[in-house]
């Protein structure tokens, strides 16, 4: 068990299309976009198609047209980002993420099985027939929520438990971790370093080590500097 955290940071990392490209080099997030596709291809109306790839693919003002959208596919690529990290290591000790909106965090923490996930996201949800009807009948079900994130551990029983925080906000959390368990490195699942870097510098939080999935991987550091 590593002593570490690893950050689940919501939408953040894909808004550049060269990082949206870059991400589909991924073996491991290639399986998972591939398999969101085929249960969104059962799932959603049929006379409703969507091509996860070519939307990834997409120019950022397409890209960003479609918000529900953005989100699943942001969460499949942190999905898939995770499956990476835990093949050559073994599972961190902490993981945050947001517990309200579509989050990777559960799947992961293997809370939740990835058809759960992307079913019951909002953009598969909006298009079914039920899930319009639901939308009808709660206009609040699809609509824009602040972040909340929030903390699990690793137990002696080898699952992920949640930790109580009176945090709702990432850089809080990990202030807390940091004070109760020496926390020393937070992990970033996704290219959301920089942004990340920027809200630590903010709550004078240089004390911790911050890196990317992705530059930790010898492999996927080599292509992603020169995409």
């Amino acid at each position: 068990m590593q002593s570490i955290c690893l950050l689940f940071a919501g939408q953040r990392g894909l808004d550049d299309v060269q990082f949206r490209q870059s991400v589909l080099r991924i073996p491991e997030v290639s399986r998972r976009l591939k398999q969101a596709q085929e249960i969104l291809d059962q799932a959603i109306d049929s006379n409703i198609y969507v091509d996860l790839i070519s939307y990834i693919n997409s120019p950022d003002s397409d890209f960003d047209n479609i918000s529900n959208l953005k989100s699943l596919v942001a969460s499949c690529v942190q999905v898939g980002l995770f499956d990476r990290f835990i093949k050559y290591r073994s599972r961190p000790e902490f993981l945050i993420g947001r517990n309200n909106g579509l989050s990777a965090l559960k799947v992961c923490a293997q809370m939740q099985t990835f058809e759960e996930f992307v079913v019951t996201s909002p953009f598969c949800q909006e298009n079914t027939l039920m899930g319009r009807f639901a939308n009808q009948k709660n206009s609040k079900l699809f609509g824009t929520e602040l972040e909340e994130y929030g903390v699990l551990q690793w137990n002696h029983d080898g699952y992920y438990e949640v930790i109580e925080s009176k945090q709702k906000n990432a850089p809080g959390i990990l202030e807390d971790l940091s004070k109760k368990h020496l926390l020393t490195q937070c992990i970033h699942v996704g290219p959301t370093y920089d942004f990340w870097l920027d809200e630590f510098e903010k709550k004078s939080m240089m004390t911790l080590a911050s890196m990317s999935s992705i530059d930790l991987d010898p492999i996927l550091n080599s292509f992603w500097k020169s995409a």
